[in-house]
């Protein structure tokens, strides 16, 4: 569905105004200042500071498909009634879902046809509630230097209320790789040698000379 077509009930040609003006809401929010909404992917890989108060940067693996958990908690006094998200160029749609039922999901699609934002409305997230929104997608192919953190913009309108907008990252990174394991699980299992080489050393009894 295009972004000409009905966007939560706003007729053409006021959806792709509104899309639009949300966007350019969101982008110039400096990242961090609202703290409404997270994207986590489900192959966290490392993490990056994130900032005060936000907690680390998840990081993902270039060029795999991930499924994103986008968590919307509703911190105003007014129902919200639909979130849009944007998701950073190079990211390749899969699939979108959502963890409860009512709402209605819409693929938001570029001029040239590829799908640059998912749309999902007809439900309600109450003051102080939350919902859970899932995107799949396959993320973009990165260099070892070319390693970097990208924004998910996202929108969440109320009733009868300005729109409000959240900025979370999220790292691509392309993983030092041996025989095929990355640096991190080769880390991890040297690790994990060493303190069972140290508790044999203490659990089993010492030869005699």
């Amino acid at each position: 569905m295009s972004l000409s077509r009905r966007f939560g009930g706003v007729a053409h040609p006021y959806r792709t105004a509104i899309a639009l003006v949300l966007l350019i809401i969101i982008s110039t929010s400096s990242s961090g200042v609202f703290a409404s909404a997270t994207v986590e992917p489900h192959y966290t890989h490392c993490c990056l500071p994130r900032g005060a108060g936000h907690g680390p940067i998840p990081t993902s693996i270039s060029g795999i498909t991930d499924e994103y958990e986008i968590v919307i908690v509703n911190n105003r006094n007014v129902s919200m009634t639909g979130v849009v998200v944007y998701f950073p160029a190079g990211f390749a749609f899969v699939n979108a879902s959502v963890g409860g039922g009512g709402w209605v999901t819409t693929i938001l699609r570029d001029q040239s046809g590829i799908p640059a934002a998912v749309s999902w409305n007809g439900s309600r997230i109450l003051p102080g509630a939350n919902a859970t929104f899932m995107l799949t997608l396959h993320n973009p192919t990165v260099g070892l230097q070319l390693s970097g953190v990208y924004d998910f913009l996202v929108a969440q309108l109320y009733v009868n209320a300005l729109p409000d907008g959240s900025r979370d990252p999220v790292e691509i990174i392309q993983p030092i790789r041996l025989f095929g394991i990355d640096s991190s699980a080769l880390a991890f299992d040297s690790i994990a040698i060493v303190f069972v080489l140290i508790a044999l050393q203490l659990v089993l009894p010492r030869r005699k000379l």
